[in-house]
């Protein structure tokens, strides 16, 4: 394939990626710090991916060293879990009143209460 073509779909795909959290987010409202949090993950997946795809595949699962890919892939993979868990867990008390605002219920809501039937379906009491 031509070199600018998949360099091309490599952009493109990952940019959709990284956009997707706009795209797809109708409750959440979008700020740098949102922003911030969404990409975490995609960078942790473009680290996974472009790792296998330029250096852990052609050296280590080709010339059947798949005990060695399969260890780095999944030590890797926790790695970068725990690094996403930390980074949270660091810019939170940053930005206490942007981030995770529209996630968390309320503590002043109630949960909706199930029908009462033996009332006509309504969610009121009946009275004695």
């Amino acid at each position: 394939m031509n070199k600018r073509i998949n360099l091309l779909m490599h952009i493109a795909t990952w940019l959709m990626i990284f956009i997707s959290p706009i795209l797809f987010s109708h409750d959440v409202s979008i700020s740098f710090i949102n922003m911030v949090t969404f990409a975490i993950f995609p960078i942790c997946m473009m680290t996974v991916f472009y790792t296998n795809y330029c250096w852990l595949v052609p050296r280590y699962y080709i010339p059947h060293n798949e005990k060695f890919y399969w260890a780095f892939n999944i030590a890797m993979i926790i790695v970068l879990a725990l690094l996403m868990h930390a980074w949270m867990e660091l810019i939170r008390p940053l930005f206490p009143d942007d981030l995770h605002r529209h996630h968390t219920p309320s503590a002043s809501k109630q949960l909706p209460q199930p029908l009462n039937y033996r009332n006509g379906g309504t969610n009121q009491k009946t009275r004695n």
